[in-house]
C-alpha cells in the first residue's frame, strides 16, 4: 500500500507546483502594461491641453536632456517653456496630438527604461500641420503605485520613414 501512495503523492505535489507556478506568473504585475496605461493617459493630457495632468507623470526632480538642442534642464524649467502650448491647445487655438512607438523596453518591478519615437504634431487654426518625429529614451521609477518619469532624453529628430519602421 505504501508503494501505491508514493506515486500519488508525487503526482499531487507536481500538480501543486505547476499550479503554484502559473498562479505566480499571473499574479505578478505587468510593468509594461502599467507603463502603457500611463502613456495612454499622458497622450490624452497632451491632446486635451491638460497641463496639470501632464505634469503629474514626471518625478519632481526629473531631468530633460535634449541631444537635438545640446541642452539639459530640470523638468520644472522645461514646464515653463511647454506651458503655453498646453494653454493654446486647451483654448482651441491649436490642436495637438502625440503618438509613441517603442524600439526597446527593459523593466523590473520598480524601474523601467524605454527607447522609441514620439510623433508630435500641432494643427493651427488655418489647418496647417507641424509634425515632428523625435527619437527618445525615458527612465521611469515606481513610487507607491505610480510610475513617474525621472529622465527623458530627446535624442534626435528623425523622419516619417524611421517612424514607419517601428510599426
Amino acid at each position: 500500500m505504501t508503494n501505491f501512495n508514493l506515486p500519488m503523492i508525487a503526482i499531487k505535489f507536481l500538480l501543486f507546483l505547476v499550479t503554484f507556478f502559473f498562479q505566480e506568473l499571473n499574479s505578478q504585475p505587468n510593468e509594461e502594461l502599467e507603463i502603457d496605461r500611463v502613456w495612454s493617459e499622458l497622450v490624452l493630457s497632451v491632446k486635451k491641453g491638460d497641463f496639470s495632468k501632464y505634469k503629474s507623470f514626471y518625478h519632481e526632480d526629473a531631468v530633460l536632456i535634449s541631444q537635438a538642442n545640446q541642452t539639459t534642464a530640470t523638468i520644472k524649467d522645461t514646464f515653463v517653456r511647454w506651458e503655453e502650448g498646453f494653454r493654446q491647445t486647451r483654448s482651441g487655438k491649436i490642436k495637438t496630438n502625440l503618438e509613441v512607438r517603442f524600439k526597446k523596453r527593459l523593466a523590473d518591478k520598480k524601474t523601467f527604461f524605454e527607447e522609441g519615437m514620439l510623433k508630435y504634431w500641432t494643427t493651427d487654426s488655418e489647418g496647417n500641420d507641424n509634425i515632428s518625429y523625435l527619437e527618445f529614451e525615458a527612465v521611469w521609477i515606481k513610487k507607491g503605485k505610480e510610475w513617474l518619469m525621472i529622465m527623458e532624453n530627446q535624442k534626435s529628430f528623425l523622419d516619417e520613414n524611421e517612424w514607419n519602421k517601428l510599426e
